[in-house]
């Protein structure tokens, strides 16, 4: 662990990166989390830097990811110095894949804070890093600009009610579609998984324990994840599906097998899923999140009702840039 100090404007601001968020303030982290999401309309962190916050013991052996946090001190009338969390960054592999994203606290912007965060993230990263900006916001390409980073993937965020009509499912003539079942699909669709995003680095990359801390979280439930699978019980593909709220869910994942491709498996997971959506879950509205480059997926989206609501970007810093 290492920190260092600098001035920023009337603050001073204390930066410290570790490989692991200390069990004592894990929760001091969450909660600006969602104090950011609740003033931008958007979560700043994805599903795999919550995990790595709460269960750092799920992650790959091979992986070494980076948290920083930026603290502000200042001083009050009667000279007492306090000490104020006031921003994150997060690494998934801070030695082979130093992407991730980060966040100020809304109180403690247009201070200087988000850039001094960047500045520690790149300093103590091993390689070029790579920042999600959810909604790309103005202010986010301004910090990018500055720090010479540039836009190089496109996340899409879909969404569309579930009170319009959702074709039916048609699965292929052999395929049927069930619940997912802990005691026998774990390892099958580790293995299912791997290959359909064998070039996503986030989600090709889940291990046995990532997926059972997932499987620990309060949202999931074995009904909502759907299993593709041939007559002889052989797994195809699969539809994680998320409840957010009373009234939103998500398509959390959706993939199939290449050797099963070009039998319609996306097309039918997607609607059943939907259906289940609407009809057991009782919700009228889904999102989604798909590669702006994914033109099969966004065109499968775009068929079965999804228009695209927000887009995340990620940015990358400049080759001719890095160690500057």
């Amino acid at each position: 662990m290492d920190s260092d100090t600098a001035p920023g404007g009337h603050h001073r601001y204390t930066v410290t990166a570790s490989d692991a968020v200390p069990s004592a303030d894990r929760e001091t982290v969450l909660e600006m989390a969602r104090e950011t999401e609740a003033a931008d309309g958007k979560p700043p962190l994805n599903d795999e830097a919550l995990q790595a916050i709460q269960h750092p013991e799920a992650l790959a052996p091979s992986q070494t990811p980076l948290h920083v946090t930026v603290h502000r001190t200042s001083t009050d009338e009667d000279g007492r110095q306090q000490l104020e969390w006031i921003g994150y960054a997060f690494l998934r592999d801070a030695l082979s894949d130093p992407t991730g994203s980060l966040f100020v606290v809304p109180q403690a912007r247009r201070a200087g804070a988000g850039r001094r965060l960047l500045a520690a993230t790149i300093e103590a990263a091993e390689s070029s890093v790579k920042i999600w900006a959810p909604g790309n916001s103005v202010a986010a390409q301004t910090l990018a600009a500055s720090a010479h980073f540039s836009p190089v993937r496109t996340l899409l965020i879909m969404s569309r009610p579930l009170d319009t009509p959702i074709l039916d499912p048609e699965p292929p003539a052999g395929v049927s579609i069930r619940a997912f079942d802990p005691a026998r699909d774990i390892d099958p669709w580790l293995a299912v998984n791997s290959r359909a995003f064998a070039h996503h680095p986030e989600q090709g990359g889940v291990t046995a324990d990532g997926l059972r801390a997932t499987m620990a979280e309060s949202w999931f439930e074995t009904g909502d994840f759907l299993i593709a699978e041939d007559s002889d019980g052989t797994m195809l593909g699969f539809h994680w599906l998320k409840q957010h709220s009373d009234t939103r869910g998500e398509v959390y994942v959706l993939g199939v097998d290449p050797a099963a491709g070009g039998r319609g498996l996306g097309k039918a997971l997607l609607r059943a899923g939907l259906q289940h959506l609407r009809d057991d879950l009782g919700l009228t509205e889904v999102i989604l999140y798909v590669e702006g480059d994914n033109e099969p997926a966004v065109g499968l989206y775009l068929l079965n009702g999804f228009d695209t609501i927000n887009t995340d970007v990620l940015y990358a810093q400049q080759h001719d840039q890095v160690g500057n």
